[in-house]
């Protein structure tokens, strides 16, 4: 009888020991989790300083180059050395932080790959334990919630270091050099976030309550079959595709957008049959036409629904996933300047295309279309006040306006004019001067579009 207590004491003070030891992990991997996100945070104010000061470093560089060539009176040989050095210095200044932020965003990617590997190698496995152990009477210690927690933390940070990364190819594009940090390492660091996003994705998907076998009904079917999801009909997707946009807004897909997705999801030829398999490869592929995979890409675009225009999209005044052929089609017998509202289709996951008709010398529609207006602009730009003080040129005439009625036929200020002053208002003021706002973010408003953008 002694032996036995005392092995039952043993056992008991080994057990208290791993649950002590596993609650030290896990504090330790929430501690890891929460420095994630805000290194992601500040990364993303980061590239908002780099940006503005490569704006200020090419504005001084070339106005210092045009006096140069007009060889500017007035002006010493002193003072242009002056202004050379100060720019000179500004030049220092900016590829230093071209380095930091690239060392930023890879010490990211390490911990990013640190947390995931513990949450695949420990944490998931531990899990798939404790559900074995339910399955023949073990204590039912199977929620998923922090396990949940972590892995969305973690992919939410993956997609915003991949948007970050699509910044910094924009910098690069305005401004590169010999050398650039930037250039050097940006693709590799875009490979490696792809590849740690698919990764997690592929491992993250487990069930908290699995079915039972009818001839075991207290013991659920093996979980190899939930890692390896079998196909599903389209009409059964579709249906939880518009339950995603109903739950989040007041409107639902209507049949055009879910046809539209269709052919994405299934090809031209098989969009209307409800009966069509969607299998999963389909859904997590990575399109080369969106940057991300189809699934992304929705998600994406009901993030940027949800936090920018969900007003409007309850007006109904966002078309949604609509294909640049049939927006092309709606708009063919439209008066010119009729616009229309559509979820972006190239690599910018979660953007708002504009695309208008216009008429030619003989009459002929032609289409124009904005590039994305996307979660990043957004943030700086609302969207009414893009479309508002949005202008192209041609040759030597003064800029225009080229939006003037919402698809079908409602005036611009008409649709948008209740959303003026909130518009303003989140611009901090800076509603006045918005030419030399654009100017500033590097987005000015006033210039060519492009006639084949998705």
């Amino acid at each position: 009888m002694a032996m036995i207590v005392s092995n039952t004491l043993n056992k008991e003070k080994s057990l208290d020991s791993q649950e002590c030891t596993t609650m030290e992990q896990q504090k330790e991997l929430d501690h890891k989790v929460n420095k994630l996100k805000k290194s992601v945070q500040e990364i993303e104010q980061d590239i908002q300083v780099l940006e503005d000061l490569q704006y200020e470093y090419d504005f001084k560089r070339k106005t210092l180059e045009g006096q140069v060539e007009a060889e500017t009176k007035g002006q010493t040989t002193t003072e242009f050395q002056h202004e050379e050095m100060a720019i000179r210095q500004m030049f220092t200044v900016l590829n230093i932080k071209r380095e930091v932020m690239i060392k930023e965003i890879a010490n990211v990617l390490t911990l990013a790959e640190q947390i995931q590997l513990t949450l695949i190698s420990d944490e998931l496995p531990e899990w798939k334990r404790r559900q074995q152990m339910a399955c023949i009477g073990g204590p039912h210690n199977t929620c998923l919630d922090q396990l949940q927690s972590w892995f969305t933390v973690v992919a939410e940070s993956l997609q915003q270091i991949r948007q970050q990364l699509k910044k910094v190819q924009e910098l690069v594009q305005k401004f590169t050099y010999n050398n650039d940090p930037l250039t050097l390492s940006k693709s590799q660091l875009d490979e490696q976030a792809t590849s740690l996003f698919k990764n997690l994705i592929l491992n993250s998907l487990v069930v908290e309550r699995q079915p039972c076998m009818p001839t075991h009904p207290q013991r659920p079917l093996n979980l190899t079959f939930f890692l390896n999801p079998p196909p599903v009909k389209w009409e059964q997707l579709s249906k939880v595709i518009s339950w995603q946009f109903s739950s989040v807004t007041k409107r639902a897909l209507n049949s055009e957008q879910l046809r539209s997705l269709a052919d994405k999801f299934l090809g031209h030829e098989a969009q209307d049959d409800p009966e069509a398999l969607v299998y999963w490869n389909t859904v997590s592929r990575t399109s080369v036409e969106c940057g991300g995979s189809l699934l992304q890409c929705i998600c994406e675009h009901l993030e940027l629904t949800k936090i920018y225009v969900l007003d409007i999209w309850n007006d109904g005044y966002i078309r949604g996933f609509l294909s640049e052929e049939r927006a092309k089609a709606l708009l063919r017998d439209k008066l010119p300047g009729t616009f229309l509202l559509r979820f972006s289709e190239n690599r910018h996951c979660g953007g708002i295309t504009i695309t208008w008709v216009e008429h030619s010398k003989d009459g002929e529609p032609v289409m124009h279309s904005t590039m994305p207006h996307t979660l990043y602009t957004m943030n700086r730009i609302p969207l009414p006040v893009f479309i508002r003080d949005f202008t192209v040129t041609a040759g030597d005439k003064d800029p225009v306006n080229p939006l003037i009625y919402l698809y079908p036929d409602i005036p611009r200020d008409v649709a948008f004019g209740r959303y003026y002053t909130s518009a303003s208002d989140a611009l901090g003021g800076m509603n006045e001067n918005l030419g030399q706002f654009y100017s500033m973010s590097g987005r000015v408003l006033v210039g060519s579009v492009d006639s084949t953008t998705k």
